[in-house]
């Protein structure tokens, strides 16, 4: 992790975000990727495209979402009623601090911090609502000042901390990936590496996937494009911290496309050979669902990569709230492997190739069975 890369990290994970209220992370992206000589533009939705095009090389893009659990305030006072966004249990919640913003004008500052409110929660109930697929998680919330109906907030946690091979954050889930993305690009730009990759910043995934339904109706992102999409997800006993980025087969919804999973797997394969220090690891990550479900179930080519997270969505093992963490290695070789993605896109008929090795083998001792 080198100097420019530290700066990218503070710039992003140290900004609020929460579903819907992405505008303070989107603004430093987009920041960063000026400076980097690079264009950007926004959907209808609101989600965020950054693109490096140098050469005639087939298309990629990478995907990653901007926000992270969070609450809307309901009331007005001192005391208010919020409605949690995201997929933390009502059981780590009690007791635990927030800090709250009001920016109804939607500024989008580069250079300042929003003013916060701070608050701890002090009651929790969850309700049933027509359609949804689980309750709504409402708290009740005490404020050091007065607080405005329609202010939003997440928890009060540092925004970076490096120490001990770790970086921990309020949300790295999945602001890292964000940064992974623009990190990336910087290196390609660099070397003037030829690439043709497209960076997509989406919206509201931790409602539902919201934002990347939103990609799915614009047509910035073309139907024939290749999509790997970045997580950073439950670290499990098959995909642990410290052991290198995940080639991610599936989540807790879907399988991802075969195609591109073999791809990923040669890529990190090959690049394990070039570099002896770069490991990585392949499962099935079941403790979330991520975006590529959504892309898959659009017929869409996609693959994953996932950094193993602890604290997923600030759920400490004692039970309260706490930064999640990841190793700094992992994201080193995350990196990596990116840039080595970028400059090495799917090609046409790696189905075909892996599947003749197979007949290759069949040709050769399949006659033994009919001779037995």
């Amino acid at each position: 992790m080198n100097v420019f890369e530290r700066r990218l990290l503070h710039a992003v994970l140290t900004r609020p975000t929460a579903p819907f209220h992405e505008h303070y992370v989107r603004a430093a992206l987009e920041h960063a990727a000026r400076r980097m000589g690079l264009r950007s533009r926004r959907d209808r939705y609101g989600n965020l495209y950054v693109g490096y095009r140098k050469g005639n090389a087939p298309g990629l893009a990478l995907t990653a979402h901007m926000d992270h659990p969070g609450f809307e305030v309901q009331s007005a006072g001192r005391t208010v009623h919020a409605t949690l966004q995201g997929g933390v249990d009502p059981k780590h919640l009690r007791g635990s601090r927030v800090l709250l913003y009001h920016d109804a004008d939607h500024r989008e500052p580069v250079t300042t911090r929003p003013h916060a409110v701070h608050g701890r929660i002090t009651a929790v109930a969850t309700r049933m609502i027509e359609g949804a697929r689980r309750p709504q998680v409402e708290v009740e919330i005490t404020c050091a000042a007065d607080v405005a109906a329609r202010s939003w907030g997440h928890f009060d946690l540092p925004g970076m901390e490096l120490h001990g091979g770790m970086l921990r954050s309020k949300a790295l889930d999945n602001l890292l990936s964000c940064v992974l993305i623009l990190a990336t690009m910087a290196r390609l730009r660099r070397r003037r590496a030829v690439a043709n990759l497209l960076g997509v910043f989406t919206r509201a995934e931790e409602v539902g996937f919201v934002g990347a339904g939103g990609v799915l109706r614009s047509r910035i992102l073309q139907p024939q494009r290749p999509v790997v999409v970045l997580e950073t997800s439950k670290a499990l006993p098959s995909a642990p911290i410290g052991h290198g980025p995940v080639l991610r087969v599936g989540d807790r919804m879907t399988c991802f496309d075969p195609g591109m999973d073999l791809w990923l797997a040669d890529a990190a394969a090959e690049l394990a050979t070039l570099d002896p220090s770069f490991t990585y690891q392949r499962a099935l990550m079941t403790g979330g669902a991520c975006e590529a479900s959504l892309f898959m179930l659009h017929g869409r080519r996609v693959g994953a990569l996932a950094m193993p997270l602890g604290n997923y969505h600030n759920m400490t093992t004692r039970g309260g709230i706490g930064p999640e963490f990841v190793a700094t290695s992992d994201f080193d070789k995350a990196l990596l492997l990116l840039d080595h993605l970028a400059t090495h896109p799917p090609q046409p008929g790696i189905l075909q190739r892996h599947r003749a090795t197979l007949d290759s083998i069949f040709d050769r001792l399949g006659p033994r069975l009919r001779s037995a």
